[in-house]
């Protein structure tokens, strides 16, 4: 098994594991939520670095095009699962609304933005 069919297994068991563990005991999950919101800088540092390492084999076999298109799906299905809860980030929005956001988000903006950017030099360059 190659590192991308390793990384789709994590993704499987990862996601069955979770549904398992909200379906029969939803507290473990929220301790756990809970545990990373008190170190949220260890927690970025956890996640940058495992999105650098599944992006350095992502993109070893992957166009960035393919890469944006998967990303689109996926975010779609993340807006499928928000819909349902929508009024309540309604309430929240204007917290990560304006200079707030740039703030706390700006390593972010600047991975979107340069992706966007890449894949549009990617078709029309």
């Amino acid at each position: 098994m190659g590192p991308i069919e390793t990384m789709a297994t994590v993704f499987a068991v990862a996601i069955i594991t979770k549904l398992i563990v909200v379906a029969i005991k939803p507290k473990l999950l929220f301790n756990l939520q809970d545990s990373l919101a008190k170190g949220t800088k260890a927690a970025m540092v956890v996640y940058l670095t495992l999105a650098a390492w599944v992006g350095y084999y992502i993109f070893q076999y992957f166009s960035v095009v393919e890469v944006a298109a998967v990303m689109l799906f996926t975010s779609l299905l993340f807006g499928i699962a928000f819909i349902p809860h929508l009024k309540p980030f309604l309430k929240i929005r204007k917290e990560f609304i304006g200079r707030h956001v740039l703030s706390k988000n700006w390593l972010t903006l600047i991975i979107w933005i340069a992706l966007a950017l890449w894949v549009l030099y990617y078709l029309f360059l």
